[in-house]
């Protein structure tokens, strides 16, 4: 039984509420699309939930301390300017916030999901939206899965990645 007394431990515990509006009527969209994004195609699905992505990544940036400071730190001299990136990753909040970091820091970053169900279709809208070049959608089928790893290796005339990010090693080593 928790008391109601001075010294009662959980008066002083601070709880964060998190207030999200979601609209009486939400749009049904059942086909992904492709945009056009830093001279590159760009694959994701609803981007109704791009502000929502922000939120999540947002929430994420406040449990990574150390990324946040390097942002702060490195963001305006660039060290990695001129970086080209590839990576395959879970494509989450906490990748999103790392992601997002190594493109402040002057690389030109792509992204792709590990496999068909690793998404977070939000976080990959939001991080199209605002800083990278992202291949992934949610509940992908193979052939889509092949392309969107194809199309982050593919950084045109300028040849391809310097560095691989690739969290299952399944980028293709061929392409």
């Amino acid at each position: 039984m928790v008391s109601s007394g001075e010294n009662n431990p959980l008066k002083s515990m601070v709880v964060r509420t998190l207030k999200v509006e979601i609209p009486d009527s939400m749009p049904s969209y059942s086909s992904s699309f492709s945009v056009e994004n830093s001279g590159s195609q760009t694959k994701a699905k609803d981007l109704f939930n791009v502000d929502f992505g922000r939120l999540k990544l947002n929430e994420a940036e406040v449990n990574l301390p150390g990324l946040m400071k390097c942002r702060t730190k490195f963001g305006s001299s660039q060290p990695l300017k001129d970086l080209k990136i590839a990576g395959s990753l879970n494509v989450t909040p906490p990748n999103g916030v790392l992601i997002e970091l190594i493109s402040t820091l002057g690389t030109q970053v792509k992204l792709c999901s590990i496999s068909i169900s690793s998404t977070d279709e939000h976080v990959a809208a939001a991080i199209k939206r605002d800083s990278g070049v992202v291949f992934a959608l949610e509940c992908q089928t193979h052939e889509e899965s092949w392309s969107c790893k194809a199309s982050v290796l593919d950084f045109g005339t300028s040849g391809g990645p310097h560095l691989i990010l690739d969290h299952c090693g399944n980028l293709p080593a061929d392409s």
